[in-house]
């Protein structure tokens, strides 16, 4: 039976014109503003895949360094202002650009414009969906952008992550089963079901998510959590130690911890007053007590109290029976002056987001993708401690991709 797509779009929608800057700094420029379902952007946007942002060995010494392990393609199926208005989101920290506008982009042709690149690829990586703002956005059942995107990976059988603060539609649960390598990740910052409500507001519960996760384990997708941001005095200790328990109950096999950080000092004195807009003035106090440390130039929580948070956890999953890992910690131990990786001390899976994922290959532009044989799954440590199975000089340094290098990867079974 052939598969019917869901119509995309609101049928005769009501738009109006508005004067916005969307870029810092920039002049007002006119935008037709579409009002339902409710107001937002439809613009026609140069969608490129990409790998990190970030390098292994960066060229300049006041830049960290890269910590993810292995490689993803990193998608954006919206764009903008994210309606989930998340109090700790990194995307919407500011005043200028489109956060000033207070409305979501899309593109409805987001998913065709990304068959199209991948269609030259013959080499890839799992999809990423998304690293940028809700993939289950409030506008998904309009446009159905995140639904269509991940159908596109689907076809040529690449593995596919929806890391969401929100549950899963049925066809996403689904789409999950078809590939092994395929995974489930959940955004929970604490086990106080009020605070969470305050942090994420349009976001699902806490005893939805538990629910959520409990329901995949049960449909053998690998599940994860990220607790990320932990930001100390509104999430304390033992409130985060007690999502790892929870959800190790119902079946969770990873947890990622990652403390909050500010890339400036206006995103700093930003966050701080939106946090204080939201929860008690001793609470926020006792967040910027501990909020003093700067490494490479980025505002973090004080390397000590991380490290005690850290180690407690070690402990608590070791004990649970789940893996850990960090995102984006830094020490200023070890040879980099912008920033050391903490991961390699406190990862006890096979790389920072779980179980290890190969890279995928093809021959041929027409065939889909299969695993490369014998790839270790971590670019990043691949070189000292890996397979080396690839033979690739661009692989092995785990350098920050982008499409035009990802385009000329190739990859022969036996050989470079």
């Amino acid at each position: 039976m052939k598969e019917t797509m869901p119509k995309i779009g609101v049928p005769q929608a009501r738009t109006e014109i508005r004067n916005l800057s969307m870029l810092r700094g920039g002049k007002d420029k006119a935008f037709t503003v579409t009002l339902d379902p409710f107001p937002h952007l439809v613009l026609d946007q140069g969608a490129v895949l990409q790998g990190w942002y970030k390098s292994k060995h960066e060229s300049s010494p006041n830049k960290r360094p890269r910590p993810c392990y292995t490689e993803h393609l990193l998608t954006k199926p919206y764009g903008g202002f994210c309606p989930g208005n998340c109090v700790f989101c990194y995307v919407q920290w500011g005043t200028r650009g489109y956060r000033r506008t207070g409305l979501p982009t899309v593109d409805p042709a987001y998913p065709e414009k990304v068959e199209k690149m991948l269609s030259k690829l013959h080499v890839a990586f799992p999809a990423y969906i998304s690293s940028f703002t809700e993939p289950f956005h409030a506008l998904e059942p309009t446009y159905h952008v995140t639904e269509r995107l991940a159908k596109v990976f689907d076809k040529v059988e690449l593995p596919i992550l929806f890391c969401t603060r929100q549950i899963m539609p049925d066809w996403a649960k689904s789409i999950l089963t078809h590939n092994k390598y395929s995974y489930a990740q959940f955004s929970i910052n604490t086990s106080d079901p009020k605070d969470i409500r305050i942090m994420c507001p349009r976001g699902a519960s806490y005893k939805d998510l538990m629910r959520e996760i409990h329901t995949l384990s049960k449909m053998g997708v690998y599940t994860s959590i990220q607790c990320n941001p932990i930001i100390p005095g509104i999430s304390n200790w033992d409130e985060v130690a007690q999502v790892a328990i929870d959800a190790s109950k119902r079946g969770l096999q990873h947890i990622i911890f990652k403390f909050c950080e500010s890339l400036t000092a206006d995103n700093a004195k930003w966050f701080i007053e939106k946090l204080g807009k939201r929860f008690p003035k001793e609470r926020v106090d006792l967040f910027k007590r501990v909020y003093t440390q700067r490494i490479g130039g980025v505002l973090t929580v004080s390397e000590a109290i991380r490290r005690k948070f850290f180690d407690r956890m070690m402990g608590l999953t070791k004990d649970l029976g789940i893996t850990m890992s960090l995102c984006y910690e830094y020490t200023t131990q070890g040879p980099c002056k912008a920033g050391n990786s903490m991961l390699p001390e406190y990862t006890t899976a096979d790389q920072c987001h779980g179980r290890a994922i190969p890279v995928f290959y093809r021959e041929n532009l027409e065939d889909t993708f299969k695993p490369f044989p014998g790839c270790y799954g971590a670019c990043l440590y691949c070189k000292e401690k890996g397979t080396q199975a690839c033979h690739n000089d661009t692989l092995l340094e785990a350098k920050a991709l982008r499409y035009p290098d990802i385009r000329k990867l190739h990859l022969n079974v036996g050989g470079e």
